[in-house]
Protein backbone atom coordinates (compact mmCIF):
# COMPACT_ATOMS: atom_id res chain seq x y z
CA UNK A 1 0.00 0.00 0.00
CA UNK A 2 1.45 3.16 -1.17
CA UNK A 3 1.60 6.49 1.58
CA UNK A 4 -1.33 8.17 -0.51
CA UNK A 5 -3.42 5.25 -0.15
CA UNK A 6 -2.38 5.00 3.79
CA UNK A 7 -3.54 8.71 4.46
CA UNK A 8 -6.51 8.42 2.27
CA UNK A 9 -7.37 5.00 4.60
CA UNK A 10 -6.52 7.05 8.04
CA UNK A 11 -8.88 9.63 6.96
CA UNK A 12 -11.57 7.41 6.22
CA UNK A 13 -10.67 5.53 9.77
CA UNK A 14 -10.68 8.55 11.45
CA UNK A 15 -13.83 9.84 9.96
CA UNK A 16 -15.96 6.72 10.71
CA UNK A 17 -14.66 6.78 14.43
CA UNK A 18 -15.67 10.52 14.66
CA UNK A 19 -19.08 9.94 13.20
CA UNK A 20 -20.65 8.20 16.08
CA UNK A 21 -19.93 11.45 18.43
CA UNK A 22 -21.78 13.63 16.28
CA UNK A 23 -25.13 14.03 17.81
CA UNK A 24 -24.03 11.98 20.97
CA UNK A 25 -26.13 11.67 24.03
CA UNK A 26 -25.82 13.81 27.03
CA UNK A 27 -25.48 12.53 30.68
CA UNK A 28 -28.03 14.70 31.66
CA UNK A 29 -31.64 13.64 30.51
CA UNK A 30 -33.29 15.80 27.74
CA UNK A 31 -36.39 15.75 30.10
CA UNK A 32 -37.25 15.19 33.66
CA UNK A 33 -40.84 15.36 35.08
CA UNK A 34 -41.47 14.66 38.84
CA UNK A 35 -44.25 13.20 39.29
CA UNK A 36 -46.20 12.17 43.38
CA UNK A 37 -49.25 10.17 43.41
CA UNK A 38 -51.65 8.69 45.93
CA UNK A 39 -54.72 6.10 45.94
CA UNK A 40 -56.42 2.96 47.68
CA UNK A 41 -57.47 0.08 45.99
CA UNK A 42 -59.83 -2.98 47.22
CA UNK A 43 -57.08 -5.11 46.81
CA UNK A 44 -54.05 -6.48 48.91
CA UNK A 45 -50.73 -6.15 46.94
CA UNK A 46 -47.09 -5.39 47.88
CA UNK A 47 -45.80 -4.04 44.17
CA UNK A 48 -47.24 -1.74 42.20
CA UNK A 49 -46.11 -0.25 38.62
CA UNK A 50 -44.88 3.34 36.44
CA UNK A 51 -46.42 3.46 33.17
CA UNK A 52 -46.04 6.41 30.55
CA UNK A 53 -47.07 7.20 27.24
CA UNK A 54 -50.48 6.05 25.49
CA UNK A 55 -53.12 3.94 27.52
CA UNK A 56 -53.32 0.63 26.12
CA UNK A 57 -49.75 1.04 25.51
CA UNK A 58 -48.13 2.21 28.15
CA UNK A 59 -43.92 2.11 28.57
CA UNK A 60 -42.64 0.16 31.64
CA UNK A 61 -46.04 -2.08 32.15
CA UNK A 62 -44.17 -5.18 32.96
CA UNK A 63 -42.25 -3.79 35.85
CA UNK A 64 -43.09 -4.30 39.22
CA UNK A 65 -41.66 -2.81 42.42
CA UNK A 66 -42.51 -2.46 46.04
CA UNK A 67 -40.62 -0.47 48.85
CA UNK A 68 -37.31 -1.92 49.28
CA UNK A 69 -36.55 -0.53 45.22
CA UNK A 70 -36.92 2.99 46.33
CA UNK A 71 -33.40 4.61 44.97
CA UNK A 72 -33.46 2.38 41.73
CA UNK A 73 -33.83 3.24 38.20
CA UNK A 74 -35.41 1.19 35.77
CA UNK A 75 -34.65 1.82 32.20
CA UNK A 76 -35.65 0.84 28.45
CA UNK A 77 -33.74 1.50 25.41
CA UNK A 78 -34.78 -1.04 22.61
CA UNK A 79 -38.15 -3.33 21.73
CA UNK A 80 -35.85 -6.43 23.49
CA UNK A 81 -36.69 -3.92 26.66
CA UNK A 82 -40.15 -2.98 26.11
CA UNK A 83 -42.07 -4.17 23.41
CA UNK A 84 -43.75 -0.60 23.52
CA UNK A 85 -40.48 0.74 23.00
CA UNK A 86 -40.93 1.77 19.34
CA UNK A 87 -44.46 3.08 19.50
CA UNK A 88 -43.73 5.58 22.54
CA UNK A 89 -40.65 6.91 20.43
CA UNK A 90 -42.90 7.37 17.67
CA UNK A 91 -45.18 8.76 19.93
CA UNK A 92 -42.86 11.48 21.26
CA UNK A 93 -41.19 12.18 17.78
CA UNK A 94 -43.82 12.85 15.24
CA UNK A 95 -44.64 16.15 15.75
CA UNK A 96 -48.38 15.90 16.32
CA UNK A 97 -49.00 17.42 20.22
CA UNK A 98 -50.58 13.78 21.49
CA UNK A 99 -51.82 13.58 25.00
CA UNK A 100 -49.95 11.72 27.06
CA UNK A 101 -50.54 10.05 30.47
CA UNK A 102 -48.20 8.66 33.32
CA UNK A 103 -49.15 7.36 37.07
CA UNK A 104 -48.95 4.95 39.44
CA UNK A 105 -51.02 2.21 39.57
CA UNK A 106 -51.56 -1.59 41.30
CA UNK A 107 -50.11 -4.44 39.18
CA UNK A 108 -53.89 -4.90 38.32
CA UNK A 109 -54.48 -1.91 36.78
CA UNK A 110 -56.21 0.51 39.59
CA UNK A 111 -54.47 3.45 40.43
CA UNK A 112 -53.98 7.58 39.61
CA UNK A 113 -52.37 9.05 36.61
CA UNK A 114 -52.22 12.52 35.10
CA UNK A 115 -52.35 13.36 31.26
CA UNK A 116 -51.12 16.31 29.41
CA UNK A 117 -50.30 17.36 25.80
CA UNK A 118 -47.07 17.23 24.42
CA UNK A 119 -47.14 20.78 23.95
CA UNK A 120 -47.13 21.38 28.00
CA UNK A 121 -45.42 18.29 28.71
CA UNK A 122 -41.99 19.43 26.94
CA UNK A 123 -42.80 23.57 27.21
CA UNK A 124 -39.19 23.57 29.00
CA UNK A 125 -37.17 21.91 26.42
CA UNK A 126 -35.87 23.25 23.62
CA UNK A 127 -37.57 22.17 20.42
CA UNK A 128 -39.25 23.08 17.40
CA UNK A 129 -42.47 20.98 17.03
CA UNK A 130 -44.91 20.77 20.31
CA UNK A 131 -43.00 17.24 21.10
CA UNK A 132 -39.53 15.68 20.61
CA UNK A 133 -39.15 16.13 17.11
CA UNK A 134 -35.79 16.24 15.81
CA UNK A 135 -34.66 14.08 18.27
CA UNK A 136 -33.27 10.75 18.48
CA UNK A 137 -34.81 8.67 21.96
CA UNK A 138 -32.00 6.94 23.18
CA UNK A 139 -33.80 5.93 26.67
CA UNK A 140 -36.93 6.07 28.94
CA UNK A 141 -36.18 5.82 32.23
CA UNK A 142 -37.72 6.05 35.99
CA UNK A 143 -36.40 6.48 39.60
CA UNK A 144 -38.54 5.44 42.31
CA UNK A 145 -37.83 8.36 44.86
CA UNK A 146 -40.22 7.13 47.43
CA UNK A 147 -42.81 4.58 47.89
CA UNK A 148 -45.04 3.64 50.70
CA UNK A 149 -47.65 0.66 50.78
CA UNK A 150 -49.84 -0.33 52.97
CA UNK A 151 -51.42 -3.60 52.33
CA UNK A 152 -53.93 -3.85 54.49
CA UNK A 153 -54.84 0.05 54.64
CA UNK A 154 -56.95 1.95 55.86
CA UNK A 155 -59.95 -1.02 55.14
CA UNK A 156 -63.15 1.81 54.26
CA UNK A 157 -65.31 -1.30 53.25
CA UNK A 158 -64.74 -2.94 56.40
CA UNK A 159 -63.40 -6.06 55.07
CA UNK A 160 -59.85 -6.06 55.48
CA UNK A 161 -59.12 -6.49 51.73
CA UNK A 162 -57.73 -2.96 50.89
CA UNK A 163 -54.35 -1.13 50.00
CA UNK A 164 -53.01 2.36 50.21
CA UNK A 165 -50.52 3.44 48.01
CA UNK A 166 -48.57 6.76 47.63
CA UNK A 167 -45.53 7.69 46.20
CA UNK A 168 -43.21 9.83 44.07
CA UNK A 169 -41.53 8.67 40.85
CA UNK A 170 -38.88 11.16 38.64
CA UNK A 171 -39.65 10.11 34.64
CA UNK A 172 -36.43 10.80 32.65
CA UNK A 173 -36.04 10.22 29.02
CA UNK A 174 -32.37 10.44 27.29
CA UNK A 175 -32.16 11.99 23.72
CA UNK A 176 -29.74 13.56 21.65
CA UNK A 177 -30.93 16.44 18.37
CA UNK A 178 -30.81 14.77 15.28
CA UNK A 179 -27.42 15.18 13.31
CA UNK A 180 -28.13 17.84 11.04
CA UNK A 181 -26.80 16.49 7.42
CA UNK A 182 -24.46 19.41 6.95
CA UNK A 183 -22.03 17.96 9.80
CA UNK A 184 -21.80 14.50 7.87
CA UNK A 185 -21.52 16.52 5.39
CA UNK A 186 -18.72 18.82 5.87
CA UNK A 187 -16.62 15.97 7.38
CA UNK A 188 -16.76 13.95 4.08
CA UNK A 189 -15.15 17.39 2.57
CA UNK A 190 -12.91 17.09 4.91
CA UNK A 191 -11.74 14.05 3.95
CA UNK A 192 -12.55 14.35 0.33
CA UNK A 193 -9.69 17.68 -0.35
CA UNK A 194 -7.84 16.41 2.69
CA UNK A 195 -6.87 13.61 0.19
CA UNK A 196 -6.54 16.06 -2.87
CA UNK A 197 -4.49 18.36 -1.63
CA UNK A 198 -1.90 15.33 -0.27
CA UNK A 199 -2.37 13.49 -3.77
CA UNK A 200 -1.54 17.49 -5.62
CA UNK A 201 1.89 17.49 -3.05
CA UNK A 202 2.55 14.40 -3.98
CA UNK A 203 1.72 14.24 -7.76
CA UNK A 204 4.56 17.88 -7.60
CA UNK A 205 7.55 15.31 -6.40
Amino acid sequence: MNKLARMQLYALVIGLALFPWVGRAQDAPVFSQTFSSGFGSSNLFTQVKFDFGSPGNFLFDAIHFGPLDVGKVFTVSSLSDDPAFNSEVNLVTNGVDNSIAFGLFSVSGSGNAASFLESQLFAGVSRTGPDLAGYQIQSFSFQVDSLTIQSPGSNPNGNGIWTDVSGQITFMIYAAPTPEPSAVYLLGLGILFGSIAFRSRHNQK
